[in-house]
């Protein structure tokens, strides 16, 4: 049985090891991931669809990630924090990325 101990020792209560937390958190933080990825048009819509690039919203949920990830700190279990610091990273890399290309074309549409 993997040790699901936080940094600070305590065991998630047994409400969460029966499937009440830690799985929700986790799947709460990859829907925020997800909702960020849709944003930066990586994630094709179902019917096929173009996905419409919108860096504000975004934006938007990758900061909530960003305060989330600070005010948890210290209080996920280490599968949650690989997790958290995984995407929390890609969706900021692919944001940044798509700010750069959304400001090349808008340099290249001026001249």
């Amino acid at each position: 049985m993997p040790d699901d101990r936080r940094r600070d020792g305590a065991r998630p209560s047994d409400a969460t090891r029966a499937g009440g937390g830690a799985e929700d958190f986790t799947s709460f933080i990859v829907s925020l991931g997800a909702a960020a990825l849709h944003h930066l048009g990586a994630i094709p819509d179902p019917e096929g669809q173009d996905v419409p690039v919108n860096l504000d919203l975004a934006k938007y949920n990758i900061d909530i990630m960003g305060v989330l990830r600070e005010k948890t700190r210290g209080n996920l279990t280490p599968a949650e924090e690989q997790v958290f610091e995984r995407l929390l990273y890609d969706v900021r890399m692919r944001y940044l990325a798509a700010l750069k290309s959304a400001e090349v074309s808008e340099d290249l549409e001026q001249e």
